[in-house]
């Protein structure tokens, strides 16, 4: 990188001639660093945008890629952002964080528009994200992100009582 943090063009063209793509075209065209530079760290990922969708598919075939005349290929994935799990505790829903909403408050068990430390009584259960008869941040909830997992720990116990 250089300082004014674009991709210097002498390592973009170290990238084409050691990532050995024949006659694909491997031109860097970004590079993103997903966590900060460290000389501490033993590994850094990173994610490198191609010019075509046939150079990064031999990159992914390939399995590895050699980024800066490093001695070994990095391994190479593709990269796909992923949803934050993180729930929400303004409006008790996942997918996003209570710092960056501007919804209205929704207790997490009786999704009434309340926050927690102002609970007037006990109230029934309902999921503010799905309406449910359970917590927000309870696993039976649809939207959980362990939903899958809970459901396949339900059967496997079902199974085992059954037996």
């Amino acid at each position: 990188m250089e300082g004014d943090g674009s991709l210097r063009r002498d390592l973009c063209a170290e990238f084409v001639a050691d990532s050995q793509g024949g006659s694909i075209d491997l031109m860097a065209m970004k590079v993103s660093w997903l966590s900060s530079t460290d000389l501490w760290k033993q590994t850094e990922s990173h994610i490198v945008w191609l010019k075509t969708k046939l150079a990064a598919e031999h990159l992914l075939n390939t399995g590895q890629a050699v980024f800066g005349g490093g001695a070994y290929g990095k391994f190479c994935s593709r990269y796909e952002p992923g949803k934050t799990y993180e729930l929400c505790f303004t409006v008790s829903a996942y997918g996003h964080m209570q710092g960056w909403c501007k919804g209205v408050s929704r207790y997490g068990k009786c999704s009434g528009a309340h926050q927690t430390w102002n609970r007037q009584k006990q109230e029934a259960l309902k999921c503010a994200s799905c309406a449910g008869q359970h917590r927000s941040s309870g696993w039976h909830c649809i939207h959980h992100p362990y939903h899958k997992k809970y459901l396949a720990v339900q059967k496997k116990t079902t199974a085992a009582n059954a037996t």
